[in-house]
């Protein structure tokens, strides 16, 4: 097939897009902009935890490492705005998304700017491409000179508009966590697990994680303790839900689950339940519920805290306290079995 082929089958494509095609999913969005975030806070969480030892021992890498972490805090705001737009509009808008984050973080908007920005540059950018046809003369320049009018405009829009309200939005929701007493915890332990518990790593679960983010980037690293503990809740929950009453389930689910339970504790993820959940949606998802908001709200009363947001083992070397965290973890895990187990019983 020629290039001018591909060209035309492709702009036709393009072509055919609408306004409500370009506003869909947009937590599809969030999780690519999340996806490209996470390995930034993870290299600048551990090399900041690294960069500790500097002042124990004069090494040099250990003042390395804490250089290094830094600037890795330091951009995975931007970089989360920037895919965000990427996600929405492509290659055009990471560079404005990324500068709009950028400045809006750095004026105290943070996450929740980021968010904002990539999504005006991103959505933005799509609206002019769908309803601006260009003179033939500038379309091979046309990608380069977008990134320029919507880094602009979507920038001054943030500084001269949205970033004063969403800095005061921003430091209302610190000054009220900041004073968070064990009531207060168990709120929000009680909201990150209802949103974790509903579907398994799905979109309702990332609202929760951006504002688990939302509060870690403001230096609340309760947000992170409760999302790390309920992160494995749903999977273990429903495995060993397949392992403490085996007649309720198919020889396939309790070989699966006998398998990767292992795994589930190494790693946290609350994806491995779906082969189990997708036979049995209703009642998995009633159980993960109860046992999710109930272990959160725990962890939120007993003021887990984390200071990298990492899953599965090495979470707990970055967590307050441990043993505190793992009882949460499987007091959450085991209400989800039971709950479950029960909802087979009665709920027939």
């Amino acid at each position: 097939m020629s290039d001018n082929l591909n060209f035309e089958i492709n702009y036709g494509v393009e072509s055919r897009k609408t306004i409500k095609d370009i506003f869909k999913n947009p937590l599809n969005h969030i999780n690519t902009g999340m996806s490209y975030m996470l390995p930034f806070i993870v290299l600048g969480g551990f090399a900041s935890a690294l960069g500790q030892l500097s002042q124990l021992s004069d090494f040099p890498l250990w003042s390395l490492c804490a250089t290094i972490g830094s600037y890795g805090m330091l951009f995975f705001v931007p970089f989360f705005g920037a895919y965000i737009g990427y996600s929405i509009g492509n290659k055009p808008a990471i560079a404005p998304a990324f500068i709009a984050s950028y400045i809006a973080n750095e004026n105290g908007s943070g996450y929740l700017g980021a968010l904002i920005s990539g999504m005006l540059v991103g959505y933005f950018i799509e609206i002019i491409k769908l309803k601006v046809k260009v003179p033939e003369i500038i379309e091979t320049i046309w990608d380069y000179i977008l990134p320029v009018i919507s880094g602009i405009l979507v920038t001054a829009l943030m500084y001269y508009g949205l970033n004063g309200p969403i800095n005061s939005l921003v430091n209302y929701f610190v000054e009220l966590s900041m004073g968070l007493d064990m009531t207060n915890g168990l709120i929000v332990g009680l909201l990150l697990g209802a949103f974790g518990g509903i579907d398994f790593g799905g979109p309702i679960s990332k609202i929760g994680m951006v504002i688990m983010f939302a509060g870690f980037e403001q230096g609340l690293n309760i947000f992170v303790g409760i999302g790390t503990v309920i992160s494995a809740i749903p999977a273990l929950g429903v495995m060993m839900a397949t392992i403490f009453a085996p007649k309720l389930f198919d020889e396939d689910d309790i070989k699966y689950s006998k398998c990767n339970l292992p795994i589930v504790f190494v790693t946290n993820f609350s994806e491995f339940a779906l082969p189990i959940v997708t036979k049995d949606i209703l009642r998995c998802t009633l159980a993960s519920f109860i046992g999710c908001t109930l272990g959160g709200g725990l962890a939120g009363l007993l003021n887990i805290t984390q200071t990298v947001p990492v899953l599965g083992i090495p979470a707990l070397f970055f967590c307050n306290n441990p043993a505190t965290y793992f009882i949460c973890m499987m007091i959450g895990s085991l209400i989800t079995a039971f709950s479950l187990i029960l909802l087979k019983k009665v709920w027939r």
